[in-house]
């Protein structure tokens, strides 16, 4: 990432984090920081189920693995949630199928 201001001169990291906390402060915003933005950013895009593939190349990693490395508690949690679901879902067949042999057994 190499920002720049509007007559396309190079910003130091410190000014990019300065401009970055005055914008949070005047908007009331929690105040992070442009990794941590980058790491949340990342997050959403895996509960989003986008793919790791994509994901590595949003991030400009070379390597899968270094994304897998860096966000893997991120794809665990999404796996739990994913069993949690399906498991959910798996309970309301259930219970639509007993419904269903109750009202055939029952005519």
């Amino acid at each position: 990432m190499f920002p720049a201001d509007s007559t396309n001169k190079h910003i130091t990291s410190s000014q990019l984090r300065n401009n970055m906390r005055q914008v949070q402060i005047k908007a009331g915003l929690l105040q992070i920081t442009v990794h941590d933005l980058r790491h949340t950013s990342t997050s959403l895009l895996f509960e989003a189920v986008v793919p790791m593939e994509v994901v590595k190349d949003r991030l400009g990693h070379s390597d899968i693995q270094t994304t897998m490395n860096i966000y893997t508690h991120v794809t665990k949690k999404r796996k739990l949630e994913t069993a949690e679901d399906f498991a959910l879902f798996m309970e309301s067949k259930t219970k639509c199928l007993s419904n269903s042999v109750k009202q055939f057994t029952s005519s």
